[in-house]
């Protein structure tokens, strides 16, 4: 299915805002609203706008990773190795999360994922689970962090 605006505005931008709280999170940054926009809507248009290039499936996915990198070095002041680890970790956590919901949600609606990818409701409304899984998986990474350097504080004291 093509990238419509539809399914930009309402699947690719939130889910690009929840891949960057995740990446903020896991490269070792407090969740901060201004970090994620700043990354994040960046990235969702280069999403629509390499989506528009003809190139095989599966480049994208290269070139997302670097522009997510790129977006994360400039913003985050961080080595850009480590950006580089983490956006490779947070696609591959994006890849891994869309097809097991895809599959479980085909698999208990009995809706076959051509169903799913012809259809822009249907798109959507699979697209969700994972993105919201995105979500809540970096604000537990973050509040992690936060008890686990406030007990470190503790220790110190």
């Amino acid at each position: 299915m093509a990238l419509t605006l539809l399914l930009w505005l309402f699947q690719t931008v939130p889910e690009t805002l929840a891949l960057v709280s995740l990446a903020v999170v896991l490269a070792g940054r407090n969740l901060e609203l201004q970090s994620v926009l700043l990354i994040g809507l960046p990235h969702a248009a280069a999403v629509y706008l390499v989506r528009l290039l003809p190139i095989k499936f599966g480049i994208h996915f290269i070139v997302f990773i670097v522009i997510l990198a790129v977006l994360l070095n400039v913003r985050l002041k961080i080595k850009f190795s480590q950006c580089l680890l983490t956006a490779l970790a947070v696609l591959l956590f994006l890849a891994v999360a869309e097809t097991l919901c895809m599959y479980v949600l085909s698999l208990v609606t009995g809706i076959t994922i051509e169903q799913v990818t012809a259809e822009t409701a249907s798109h959507l409304i699979f697209a969700w689970p994972h993105i919201l899984m995105l979500f809540l998986l970096a604000l537990a990474v973050n509040r992690w962090r936060k008890g686990r350097l406030k007990n470190e504080g503790n220790h110190r004291a």
